[in-house]
């Protein structure tokens, strides 16, 4: 089997695997990001001349830490963790020892940090540990720039992990990052910077604060494009509301 064929199959079945498991943290970005990582390494790893045999390698590797995780996705969920403690830890131990070994052996690749991803995934799905998580994943963000599509999305992933940290000095710097991000139209996370500051205003009661970035953001829409931003659509829902309310999640 060619290894973009294996990879896309990896990422159809890991879709379908999301689609059914809705407790899945930071659900969109995972799926967003790994829909984009076949895009960049379809496109750009498996079509040109000179991909290396170790990026290639890497890829294969990826796509296998792709389908464990998915079943772990899978298996532990099912499971009654009253009852299955130890079969749901078999299952991410085994996702883990796997992403483990693999990271050590391409940890030169261009894709290496993805791998770190991954990791970082396992510890807050498995052991519920935000901060453990939020270490990781800020390893890999060293390697992910925030100038790309794919980078920014993680980066904002990052910005959501601080919000729901415990930490009050993590969701301080998440909003001044969210704040730096909707100051700059041409951040690819522009739009949803300003969609989630206007509901993060709306949590904390500030109803000016609140209805000033929906409206910056209704603003900022092409007239011209064929499609409306969704981020757009929500905003100008969220426009009607008058009412505070208490449990605005940043979604």
């Amino acid at each position: 089997m060619k290894i973009h064929t294996k990879w896309l199959n990896s990422i159809k079945a890991y879709y379908q695997t999301i689609q059914e498991q809705y407790s899945i943290t930071y659900l969109k970005e995972a799926l967003i990001a790994i829909l984009l990582i076949v895009c960049v390494g379809g496109g750009y790893f498996l079509n040109k001349f000179y991909v290396t045999y170790r990026e290639q390698q890497a890829f294969v590797a990826l796509s296998e830490v792709v389908e464990s995780f998915m079943q772990s996705q899978r298996v532990a969920p099912s499971l009654d963790p009253a009852k299955d403690k130890e079969k749901i830890t078999q299952a991410w131990s085994d996702t883990e020892i796997l992403l483990d070994a693999l990271y050590k052996e391409h940890s030169n690749s261009y894709l290496a940090p993805y791998f770190l991803v991954f990791k970082s995934q396992i510890v807050l799905d498995r052991d519920k540990n935000l901060q453990e998580a939020i270490k990781i994943f800020d390893q890999a963000l060293k390697n992910i720039s925030r100038s790309t599509a794919l980078g920014s999305l993680y980066h904002m992933k990052r910005i959501k992990m601080g919000f729901d940290s415990a930490d009050a000095l993590e969701q301080e710097k998440s909003l001044q990052k969210l704040i730096e991000i909707s100051k700059n139209s041409k951040d690819y996370a522009y739009q949803e910077a300003l969609y989630l500051l206007g509901v993060y205003y709306l949590a904390q009661g500030d109803q000016q604060k609140s209805q000033e970035s929906f409206k910056a953001l209704v603003d900022a829409q092409d007239t011209q494009a064929l499609l409306k931003s969704p981020w757009a659509r929500l905003a100008e829902e969220k426009l009607g509301i008058r009412a505070l309310s208490n449990d605005v999640e940043l979604k």
